[in-house]
């Protein structure tokens, strides 16, 4: 049973009881079961507003968790195309900077040493942007 009819099926109690309708007792009963009855409606009000936010909460949820999806593979697809991994060999922190950025020059985010990046990949078959330029060096050289 919801709580109208719960409210209701009371109400329904208090007239079988055949109360004497002049006595402030059964005005203050039915008073109080006036104030249930409201209550009730409104809850169920609330109840069923409270369902369709639900609802559309779920939706929303739904269709962020997609939008995130796409930036998410936006951004790696991003970072891999244009970021390098580096080591600073003074504070040892790792940190990314820009493939275009020159590898003899790189300066230290955290502690902000300059230092020259060799890339220390064993593929040259690798699409590795450092060992690209190390290549260039090594045939110029």
């Amino acid at each position: 049973m919801t709580i109208t009819e719960k409210t209701a099926h009371l109400k329904g109690l208090i007239e079988g009881l055949s109360l004497d309708s002049d006595k402030k007792e059964t005005k203050v009963i039915n008073a109080i079961i006036d104030i249930l009855d409201d209550i009730a409606l409104d809850l169920a009000d609330v109840q069923e507003e409270q369902a369709v936010m639900a609802d559309y909460i779920d939706e929303l949820d739904y269709d962020l968790g997609e939008v995130e999806e796409v930036l998410l593979e936006e951004d790696e697809e991003d970072e891999d195309e244009d970021l390098l991994e580096a080591e600073c060999p003074t504070c040892k922190e790792t940190f990314y900077f820009e493939a275009d950025t020159d590898p003899e020059n790189i300066v230290c985010p955290f502690c902000g040493g300059h230092f020259t990046c060799i890339c220390q990949c064993d593929d040259e078959d690798a699409d590795c942007q450092l060992c690209v330029n190390t290549k260039e060096d090594d045939a110029q050289n």
